[in-house]
């Protein structure tokens, strides 16, 4: 017979659903009688194309019978009448609840490759292998790596623009610039800043600051390529790493940023204002020793961008 189990998602309380032996448990057994014959239980595995069945005394479990057992059998010569019950085995037996861990350390202490999944009264609801476990145990790990990142990620963002902190940026600079030393590879380095952030602070209050802050964040974000390196350098102003690229480049994305907030008519407790940005653009050269002397380099054309009348982009020749 095939019994199909019941929903069994719940964990025991503390428990994340899917390290429970519940939720990777098969969804349907195949059972059958103690009293059916040997010769039932090859026909029933050939067919569902399994290697373990849960032998039934009534509606209890009584044990199980493997293709291995099935096998040892007709190496004895076993008659093929004989009752499943009188060689099958007792049965591993653990609840939805448990976790997969308890599962494998079941399976590992009875040298056994299968174990059954019964609900309270002792019916059975499910089966479970060794190899759906070890696979149950590897999503377990690749899904706890995905957090990992992701919170190191979370850990590695301003909390404010969503870009890269600091400690990010500086570390890339280091990695990237020796990087584009040693092979000849592109490197330029964007610094923006916003024109006369201090007035928005004094006129529309730090609230408003923030959110100046926020949206070019997300401009930032918007218009930058995955391998490039988007940071909030300090206070108002932002830096974008760029692998691979020439002030030509630099310059094209500093100037859609530049524009993007240009064009947008900003809103705080019904009084609406502009703000600008300027920038400077620097790539690496044989001249450059250090990644902080590429740092320095921006950084002037970004003050040159100031000193020329703000909201323009500088590009070092």
């Amino acid at each position: 017979m095939i019994s199909t189990a019941e929903s069994l998602r719940s964990p025991a309380k503390g428990k994340d659903v899917e390290e429970t032996i519940g939720f990777h448990m098969s969804k349907s057994v195949v059972t059958l009688q103690g009293t059916e014959p040997l010769l039932n239980a090859c026909k029933l595995m050939s067919k569902y194309r399994i290697g373990c069945l849960p032998v039934l005394n009534g509606r209890t479990l009584a044990g199980v019978v493997t293709d291995q057992a099935l096998i040892r059998c007709a190496a004895r010569g076993t008659h093929p009448r004989t009752a499943v019950r009188d060689v099958c085995t007792p049965a591993l037996i653990l609840s939805p609840g448990q976790t997969i861990r308890e599962a494998i350390e079941r399976l590992r202490q009875q040298h056994a490759k299968y174990l059954l999944v019964a609900g309270k009264n002792g019916s059975p609801q499910g089966l479970i292998s060794q190899t759906d476990l070890l696979e149950a145990s590897r999503r377990l790990l690749v899904r706890a790596e995905a957090r990992f990142i992701r919170a190191r990620d979370l850990a590695a963002r301003d909390a404010l623009t969503g870009l890269f902190a600091r400690r990010v940026f500086d570390q890339a600079l280091k990695d990237e610039f020796q990087r584009s030393r040693r092979y000849g590879g592109l490197l330029t380095l964007l610094l923006i800043d916003l024109d006369h952030f201090k007035r928005v602070n004094d006129d529309y209050g730090h609230a408003a600051g923030d959110m100046v802050l926020r949206r070019l964040g997300r401009i930032v974000l918007k218009h930058a390529r995955r391998v490039d390196v988007p940071c909030r350098y300090g206070g108002d102003e932002l830096a974008v790493l760029l692998p691979e690229c020439g002030t030509r480049a630099g310059r094209i994305l500093g100037e859609r940023i530049r524009a993007e907030l240009e064009a947008e008519r900003l809103r705080h407790r019904g009084r609406g204002f502009s703000v600008t940005v300027s920038g400077g653009v620097c790539k690496r050269s044989g001249a450059f020793k250090e990644a902080q002397e590429l740092l320095e380099e921006a950084d002037r054309r970004l003050y040159e961008a100031k000193r020329s009348g703000r909201n323009r982009i500088e590009v070092s020749p």
